[in-house]
C-alpha cells in the first residue's frame, strides 16, 4: 500500500496498516520533521522522497490518497498501476470545505471519469482519523465490527478497495457513487458507527 500525505490521517491508516501486516510505503511534501515524524510514528513504513513519488505509485497495488482535497488536483497519479483510494472530504474542521456560498462542495477531490482512467474508490474519509484508530477491529478480536462506505461504481477499484478496508479491521459496504451524498460532512451518515447491515440499510 501507498500512502500520500503523512498528517494525521496518513499516519492513522499507516498504524492500522502496519497492524495487519501491509508492507507500507509513504511519502508528503518536504518538510524538515518528516523523517522524524514517520521515523516515530510509523516506524514500519518505507518513506519515499517526494521527487520519487512516480516510484510509490508504481509498486503500490492501492494508492491512497491522504492529503487535503485542496491539494489533489495538483498530484500527478499518472503512474498508478492499482487502485487510487481517495481518502479526502472537504470539511470545514480540516479547512478543506468551499468557502463559496457557504455551501459544502459535494464533487469528489479525484473524479475517475476526468482522471487518467484511473480505478478510483473513496473510502476511510467519513470518520475521523481518531475514530480509525480507535474502533478498528481483527477478526481475532471478535465482536461487532464497525462499517465503512467504499463509493464506487468501478469493479476493480470495489474489489481492491474492499479488501483493503476488510484488512485494516472493518466490515467494507459497497456504495454506488449516486447514494454517496449521506457520507459527506454535513450528510447523516458522516461519523456514524454502524455494523455492516445497519450501514447498508441506511443506504437502502
Amino acid at each position: 500500500m501507498g500512502i500520500i500525505g503523512a498528517g494525521k490521517l496518513g499516519t492513522a491508516i499507516g498504524r492500522l496498516a502496519a497492524t495487519a501486516g501491509l508492507s507500507t510505503l509513504i511519502t508528503s511534501r518536504p518538510s524538515p520533521m518528516l523523517p522524524v515524524i514517520v521515523g516515530s510514528v510509523l516506524p514500519e513504513a518505507e518513506l519515499v522522497d517526494w521527487d520519487r513519488l512516480a516510484e510509490l505509485e508504481e509498486r503500490a497495488d492501492a494508492v491512497v490518497l491522504a492529503v487535503p482535497a485542496t491539494g489533489v488536483a495538483d498530484l500527478d497519479l499518472s503512474h498508478a498501476r492499482g487502485t487510487v483510494i481517495d481518502a479526502t472530504n472537504p470539511w470545514e474542521a480540516t479547512g478543506t470545505a468551499d468557502a463559496g456560498a457557504g455551501v459544502p462542495d459535494t464533487t469528489p477531490a479525484l473524479d475517475p471519469a476526468h482522471d487518467l482512467d484511473l480505478h478510483v474508490a473513496r473510502a476511510l474519509n467519513h470518520v475521523s482519523y481518531e475514530e480509525l484508530l480507535g474502533s478498528a477491529r481483527t477478526p481475532e478480536q471478535g465482536g461487532a465490527r464497525r462499517a465503512l462506505a467504499v463509493v464506487s461504481d468501478d469493479p476493480v477499484a470495489l474489489a481492491t478497495a474492499s479488501e483493503l478496508v476488510d484488512r485494516l479491521g472493518f466490515d467494507a459496504v459497497a456504495v454506488p457513487e449516486e447514494k454517496a451524498g449521506p457520507f459527506r460532512p454535513d450528510g447523516r451518515l458522516f461519523g456514524a458507527w454502524l455494523d455492516a447491515g445497519q450501514l447498508a440499510a441506511a443506504v437502502a
